[in-house]
């Protein structure tokens, strides 16, 4: 039993009132006298000096305060609260972590068999979901049949990708509103790596996370790139970071390949909850570079990571009044064919793979290239969804984002610059270098395109002057490289494929074989493709085709290592409980109050009745 409208008691405070009408009342006499004359000015004398005494054995004021009291419970709308049966929802985290074996079998294995267990025991009545929450989130069963959803739970598998739980509490909440006479409890069965749990405001009784793991001992290779050497030579390197998410320090074996044959192995110790890179010359012939660490931890997926190394040349089209700075700039980056144009030469079919703008914008979105675009020092005013304003004070670098690619090896610490510009680009790019005032260097994605901001003027010799800008240039280039570069992601991330001007469809086949298809706009303004199914680890190839045949071929590279999924360390979250109105009225087996009105009138009836009779 439960009230909807507690305020309602206070209905109550009638009662004292109702007594005191009972208790403060005037007590007369019943005397016969011949006249009433000499009365009137007596009565005056009388009137308003009432007598206590109590109310006792007044069969009208029981029956009026049963009345009040049937009127305040009734405004108090009691109700009975209740569930027929439950709605056991069991969330197995299908995410990279749990193919951690630090419980044998794994992690996802134990979670499995945990969540069999609460099916199996699930009374006659109680229904039985099951979702299993990865990138995507799928419900494996839901009904009363628990022998089918221990056969949905056993044919269950983990993935490479994190677990979006929020999306799986969502679902949850969508089956518990498909039975709402049962009590939705939710199981979360995880090891816990996933952000924090939103608040319960639906139809959700409760949430509880059952833990699975018990180790953090993983080491993993979280970062590896091909990159251009830094001693200024033409020749690549290897480039990879490994992490220690356990307590302890480790010295771990890496071993090096190079297109499948060993070049190199050592031992790298790496502290506790700390990283070490590690850095292997390539030859100029080396098409993929491979990292492995061979030493069993509790995650063996990310202890091997590959990545592409690039051999092709990389077509960028200048657009500048003024190009001499910017034109040696990028010659000297490796790999780049450079192409030189006016403004007024500029049209949006004429620029290759990645277009360099140095103090111009194109007027209008219409305009801009289709592949990928450096703005450099962009004039001032509100042009292609750009809105840009000269700063008057001098700008010093206060902030950098240290998982930016663009800022690879390049120290920014400190850095000073007399003038900068105010540029808020279009939605969808992030800083990588601020001030204190602005962002000085913008990255990110505008339809379907990469885009880098420079929002300075690089010939000032605060910074044109120093190594790095020429690394920073040479970082972006390779960033904003469409199917060149060490393109290497993590698993479920997207890559944005930039056609080849002559294809008029392009094929992406991952490691397993399974190709797929994408046609190209043929207007010349075909936009960058992306393709997210990248659920499988290992490589990837694109061939871009036209009507003769394949034009070009590249390859990116999906990664399992990654800073958070390869953080093994269990972590526990309390459980929740769900007090929502929703919830609430979604249990009433029954309210009081119609029947409490039908009483307080049936009262009222009776009071009038005993009052006629008097």
């Amino acid at each position: 039993m439960t009230l909807f409208a507690p305020m309602g008691l206070l209905f109550l405070g009638l009662v004292p009132v109702v007594i005191l009408f009972y208790i403060l009342r005037a007590r007369y006499e019943r005397v016969e006298v011949p006249s009433t004359l000499l009365w009137r000015n007596v009565i005056r004398d009388t009137e308003g000096r009432p007598t206590w005494r109590p109310p006792i054995r007044n069969i009208l004021l029981i029956l009026q305060l049963l009345v009040v009291v049937a009127a305040a419970l009734a405004l108090a709308r009691p109700a009975i609260v209740g569930f027929s049966a439950t709605h056991h929802i069991l969330v197995l985290d299908a995410s990279m972590s749990m193919q951690a074996i630090d419980v044998a079998p794994s992690r996802f294995e134990d979670a499995k068999r945990l969540a069999a267990d609460i099916a199996r025991e699930a009374p006659d009545g109680d229904a039985v979901s099951v979702v299993r929450a990865g990138a995507v989130v799928d419900i494996a069963e839901s009904g009363t049949d628990s022998a089918r959803a221990v056969q949905a739970i056993a044919q269950l598998q983990p993935g490479v990708t994190g677990a979006d739980m929020r999306a799986a509490l969502q679902v949850a909440d969508a089956l518990a509103r498909e039975r709402p006479e049962l009590r939705a409890e939710v199981t979360i069965l995880s090891d816990g790596s996933f952000p924090e749990l939103p608040a319960i405001d639906t139809l959700i009784a409760e949430v509880r996370v059952r833990v699975v793991g018990t180790s953090a001992d993983n080491q993993a290779i979280v970062f590896l790139r091909a990159r251009r050497a830094l001693d200024g030579s033409n020749r690549y390197e290897g480039f990879g970071r490994i992490t220690n998410f356990g307590a302890i320090a480790v010295e771990v074996p890496v071993r090096a390949l190079a297109d499948g044959i060993p070049v190199e192995s050592r031992q790298v110790r790496v502290p506790a909850r700390g990283s070490q890179e590690v850095i292997v010359p390539l030859s100029q012939s080396v098409k993929l570079f491979e990292l492995a660490i061979d030493r069993p931890d509790a995650l063996a997926i990310d202890n091997y990571a590959q990545v592409v190394v690039p051999n092709e040349d990389l077509d960028v089209t200048l657009v500048s009044t003024a190009p001499a700075f910017m034109e040696r700039a990028l010659r000297a980056v490796p790999s780049v064919k450079l192409t030189l144009l006016r403004p007024q030469q500029y049209k949006p079919d004429l620029v290759g793979a990645i277009t360099v703008f140095d103090g111009f914008m194109p007027r209008g979105r219409d305009n801009l290239p289709p592949g990928a675009a450096l703005f450099v020092n962009p004039p001032t005013g509100v042009n292609a969804g750009f809105d840009i304003s000269e700063l008057r004070q001098p700008q010093q670098i206060v902030r950098v984002n240290p998982r930016s690619p663009l800022l690879e090896t390049v120290d920014l610490a400190g850095l000073f610059l007399p003038r900068a510009l105010r540029v808020i680009p279009p939605a969808g790019s992030s800083p990588a270098v601020e001030s204190k005032d602005t962002t000085l260097v913008w990255e990110g994605m505008d339809d379907g395109r990469k885009i880098v901001v420079f929002a300075f003027d690089p010939r000032q010799p605060e910074i044109g002057q120093r190594l790095a800008f020429p690394l920073l240039l040479a970082n972006s280039i390779g960033w904003l490289a469409p199917n060149a570069g060490s393109a290497t992601i993590s698993s479920g991330q997207t890559y944005n494929i930039q056609p080849v001007r002559t294809a008029r469809d392009v094929v992406v086949r991952d490691p397993g074989g399974r190709s797929y298809l994408f046609t190209v706009n043929t207007s010349g303004q075909a936009r960058a493709i992306p393709f997210s199914t990248t659920d499988a680890v290992g490589r990837y190839a694109i061939i871009h085709r036209s009507d003769k045949g394949s034009v070009a071929q590249s390859w990116f590279t999906v990664n399992a290592g990654d800073e958070f999924q390869s953080d093994t360390r269990p972590k526990s979250w309390p459980d929740q409980r769900g007090t929502g109105p929703a919830l609430l009225s979604s249990a009433v087996r029954a309210e009081a109050w119609p029947f409490l009105v039908m009483l307080g009138l049936g009262l009222l009836a009776i009071e009038w009745y005993v009052y006629a009779r008097r």
